[in-house]
């Protein structure tokens, strides 16, 4: 009896510690709130909430380590950079959250985050949470449905099956085919449409650093042979490609935005409807 007595104090121990943590955690107010790299640096060793996409850990493909899984999982900031996750924390299920936008409170550490001093190490950046929360969808929704009210009867706006994060809007009447007198990539074909995408909020005063970057990469790429090259060309160059596609337009209080065009239509009273559309988003969102 005086066994099972002390089992139960010391669980109800354990539990009140780790309600007192989850208090600590909510209760604690954060200064700083990274999502890009730069962020990151100046608050080394800091407490901070970090946002991104939630996602496995992809390797170096180069250098020491190279396609190693040194770990499970990373977030992905706003400017394409990665930050590994520790993930020994057992209060948290990690796979819940993977591709999802998440905050993260925790610690980000600068040491060494590979090996230690006495052997072959690696010195760098990793994200030791404490609390992971989805960042809620409902906004995005609410934009969708706002987007569907201002859409004159022959236009639809949905969010696409196989990216959660993009509206596409969509004509159903107006439906394109390449012009083949000319030199018309096929991807002319199909039916006039808009393409909103959402990505993690970069801040107006960080948009330059954004887009200095991509400027380096567009500038590195190799160049495009043939045409009978391109289908490889984009397999080697898709994780650069993937980043310079998701570069913002605008913006609002939540997230960033990247609108595109994949299909103009080229009669003018189609183009009238088309740009009306387009207004209404400039409009909705900030433009940087």
């Amino acid at each position: 009896m005086k066994n099972l007595l002390i089992i139960i104090l010391v669980f109800e121990l354990v539990f009140s510690i780790n309600e007192l943590k989850a208090q600590q955690v909510n209760n604690k107010i954060y200064s700083e709130i990274c999502d890009c790299w730069n962020c990151l640096m100046n608050n080394k060793n800091k407490e901070a909430i970090i946002k991104g996409v939630f996602r496995k850990y992809t390797p170096n493909k180069i250098g020491k380590g190279a396609n190693q899984m040194f770990w499970d999982w990373e977030i992905q900031l706003s400017d394409g950079y990665s930050v590994p996750i520790k993930n020994t924390y057992s209060e948290i299920n990690y796979s819940s959250f993977e591709n999802k936008f998440v905050q993260i409170k925790g610690l980000i550490f600068f040491g060494t985050i590979i090996g230690s001093g006495k052997e072959q190490s690696a010195s760098g950046y990793r994200i030791d949470p404490i609390e992971i929360v989805e960042i809620n969808n409902y906004d995005f929704q609410k934009i969708l449905k706002q987007i569907q009210d201002s859409l004159p009867d022959s236009w639809t706006a949905l969010t696409d099956l196989a990216n959660v994060n993009e509206i596409v809007i969509q004509s159903t009447t107006i439906d394109l085919k390449p012009d083949l007198t000319t030199s018309d990539p096929q991807e002319l074909k199909g039916k006039c449409e808009i393409f909103i995408l959402r990505v993690p909020r970069i801040s107006p005063d960080s948009i330059e650093i954004k887009r200095k970057l991509n400027k380096k990469l567009r500038d590195n790429l190799p160049p495009q042979i043939s045409k009978d090259n391109l289908k490889i060309w984009y397999i080697q160059n898709e994780k650069s490609l993937k980043l310079l596609d998701e570069e913002p337009t605008n913006y609002d209080n939540n997230y960033s935005y990247r609108i595109k065009c994949r299909r103009f239509p080229k009669n003018d009273e189609d183009r009238k409807t088309y740009n009306r559309i387009l207004s209404f988003l400039n409009r909705h969102f900030i433009s940087y």
